[in-house]
């Protein structure tokens, strides 16, 4: 799956109500947020497989969930510590930073 498919699918997944409800709900505000559930992402996820160069480009996209997506399809060993500066600075709560740095140990992939 490349780069504009899974935006096209996120965008089909997104659901306006769902921003209101985990706002209200969890205390979760993020800015360009689709309105889509863990689980769902989580579907996508295992749909996709693991794929870092896709997720590095969904991040970049600076859509919320495509973000947390990334978190989910990325080798968590294969981050850099550039990369973790990078995407800690975007990080507007708890429900993208959780997942995202799950291993305390990076290493260095090719």
């Amino acid at each position: 799956m490349n780069l504009q498919q899974v935006v096209t699918r996120l965008q089909a997944l997104a659901d306006p109500e769902k921003i209101v409800i985990k706002e209200r709900k969890f205390g979760i505000k993020a800015q360009n947020s689709l309105g889509i559930y863990h689980k769902d992402l989580k579907d996508l996820a295992k749909e996709i497989g693991r794929d870092n160069s896709l997720a590095h480009a969904l991040f970049e996209t600076g859509i919320y969930e495509a973000r947390i997506l990334c978190s989910k399809i990325h080798d968590p060993m294969c981050i850099t510590k550039e990369q973790m500066d990078q995407w800690v600075m975007t990080f507007e709560n708890w429900e993208i930073c959780d997942p995202t740095f799950r291993t305390p140990l990076p290493r260095i992939c090719i």
